[in-house]
């Protein structure tokens, strides 16, 4: 089994845009909707855009996925600059906390003598939870 790694950050492009795109959006002379959104009003978009992403993978269209995919990431960078986080900041300790959970869930199989590879999703489900409370 492979231990997870963070990927170069040289990659973070798409992001980047987002952000600079949120930012013209919000500037002076920019969107006038986007000027007058709030943290909470953006999170009823969030959610839609969530809601979209399911019934898309539902429906099995790969197309509508990867829009409404786009669609959450937009909206979830929007979220983030409304509240002044950067949102890249924020995906950059995303990753790096599923990368130390994994390694926990790799040291609580090798301690309890169970092979990773032959694990149940449930088993794995279990284990996950145990290395999301020790991370805690």
């Amino acid at each position: 089994m492979v231990t997870p790694q963070r990927p170069p950050l040289a990659d973070g492009e798409g992001v980047r845009a987002l952000i600079a795109l949120m930012h013209t959006l919000r500037s002076p002379g920019g969107c006038p909707w986007d000027a007058e959104q709030t943290h909470e009003s953006l999170l009823e978009y969030l959610l839609e855009e969530s809601y979209e992403t399911v019934d898309a993978v539902h429906a099995g269209d790969r197309d509508a996925l990867r829009e409404e995919l786009g669609d959450v990431l937009f909206s979830v960078v929007n979220v983030a600059r409304n509240l002044g986080l950067d949102a890249e900041t924020a995906l950059r300790s995303a990753a790096d906390k599923f990368i130390a959970r994994f390694a926990l869930v790799q040291l609580l199989t090798t301690q309890r003598g169970i092979d990773m590879t032959s694990c149940g999703l449930a088993q794995l489900d279990e284990l996950w939870d145990e290395a999301k409370r020790m991370s805690r």
